[in-house]
């Protein structure tokens, strides 16, 4: 009895492999097909699904890829293990086609053919991430409390239509006045950098973005101001700052530690 419940299982177990593969079908993930502004590197991503079930890694692929839906009859790349490619170096504004087949025994599916756009290559949008930016501050105390410590590094992002630009070098512009802005780093491959600061000193800094052609974009100056030597960022203060008030309120405390060193 027990032979023939295990026989029945594996027979189950067979039948649910055969029927999941079973209608399977390959689904576009990234670009959506007939995506506009994309970066001249991408990589594209998809899926193979049945009954709404992602099977992807029951089988291997081979992409491809080219400037006219025509153009696909040889694939750019064979047996990926994952389903994903990068293409690189694409053309500004121009069209690409692309699909793909997934292959698992004698099993191949054919993918629909895809299509997406990249980016005409006239504006790139730059974005600060750290130190936040006070070129709209006047007053004085709020620039005051918008310091930041000389260990502040800076952060930015450059996108295209919301996404993420990679595959760029950067030239760091750092000064203390907006029209006297040396360039302290080129040739800077990730989106931060970490300068040399001095402290109660107001910054601006610029980033110039370049291409592996050299073609150059140049961003907004954007401006911070770092903290007093003594002063703790981040809503911290020091005893050199700390109100009379604030150092009573303290006494209680350190004589509460000296006591019980004491004991």
């Amino acid at each position: 009895m027990k032979r023939w419940a295990l026989f029945f299982c594996g027979v189950c177990i067979f039948l649910g492999l055969i029927t999941g593969a079973f209608g399977a079908e390959i689904e576009v993930v990234d670009p959506t097909d007939g995506q506009e502004d994309l970066p001249n590197a991408y990589t594209l991503l998809w899926k193979v699904t049945s009954d709404d079930e992602e099977i992807s890694s029951l089988y291997t692929y081979n992409i491809y890829f080219g400037s006219t839906a025509g153009a696909l009859t040889t694939p750019v790349s064979r047996d990926l293990g994952v389903p994903a490619y990068t293409v690189s170096n694409l053309d500004y504004d121009t069209t690409y086609f692309w699909k793909v087949e997934a292959l698992s025994g004698d099993e191949t599916l054919v993918s629909g053919i895809w299509r997406f756009t990249t980016w005409n290559g006239d504006t790139l949008t730059f974005e600060v991430v750290a130190p936040g930016d006070i070129s709209g501050i006047t007053d004085p105390e709020e620039i005051s409390n918008s310091g930041v410590t000389v260990e502040q590094n800076l952060q930015w992002r450059c996108t295209v239509g919301g996404l993420l630009m990679n595959g760029l070098t950067y030239s760091v512009r750092l000064g203390t006045s907006g029209s006297n802005m040396p360039a302290v780093a080129t040739g800077v491959t990730d989106m931060i950098y970490d300068p040399t600061l001095d402290y109660d000193t107001i910054y601006y800094w610029q980033i110039v973005a370049q291409n592996a052609e050299g073609r150059t974009w140049t961003g907004p100056i954007w401006k911070f101001y770092t903290l007093p030597k003594g002063t703790m960022g981040g809503g911290g203060c020091s005893l050199g700052t700390l109100s009379f008030g604030g150092i009573l309120l303290l006494l209680p405390l350190g004589y509460g530690v000296r006591r019980k060193m004491r004991r």
